[in-house]
């Protein structure tokens, strides 16, 4: 919802024939609202993670979905891919997508994993080994396998990586 990245989002929609919708929303675990935090200086960003006081910030309160609550609102049939970078909130943004999980057994997941930010990284890491089949992405077109012992390799992360997810256990 940075107003700023939907404002550029919006015309290039328009630009295209309004091909896809910009939904001014934050996505986590529940609806309701959140303060969105937005350093000054950068264009991108921002965040709905509870912050320490911080000089160069803008806030607004903005609304909040699920993605349960998305792909109902949206009347969405099914759902291929979601891509998740909300800047710490991931743990929060799975949890509110159970219901979406399981009626779309073929979903994939493109998650920026930044475990230096997440409340309890471990306990997330361990929740995305337990329900799904995790891969680093490398490049532009390499995908690494990671198994359970990649766990404290992960934790070690200063930065972010970006991960490649499929549920476990699915039938094909």
């Amino acid at each position: 919802p940075n107003p700023r990245i939907a404002a550029l989002l919006k015309g290039t929609s328009f630009m295209n024939g309004g091909k896809f919708d910009v939904m001014q929303v934050a996505i986590a675990d529940k609806s309701g609202e959140a303060v969105l935090s937005v350093k000054d200086k950068e264009l991108g960003g921002g965040t709905i993670q509870k912050n320490k006081s911080e000089t160069g910030l803008s806030q607004y309160t903005v609304p909040v979905l699920s993605i349960d609550n998305l792909v109902l609102t949206k009347g969405l049939a099914k759902v291929d891919i979601v891509k998740i970078d909300v800047e710490g909130v991931e743990p929060l943004v799975l949890s509110g997508m159970e219901k979406t999980l399981a009626a779309n057994p073929g979903i994939r997941l493109i998650v920026e994993y930044s475990p230096s930010i997440y409340a309890d990284a471990r306990q997330f890491t361990e929740y995305l080994f337990s329900r799904f089949d995790v891969q680093h992405i490398s490049g532009v077109d390499e995908l690494k396998q990671l198994d359970s012992t990649s766990i404290t390799t992960l934790l070690e992360i200063r930065d972010h990586a970006d991960l490649y997810l499929r549920r476990k256990n699915v039938v094909k």
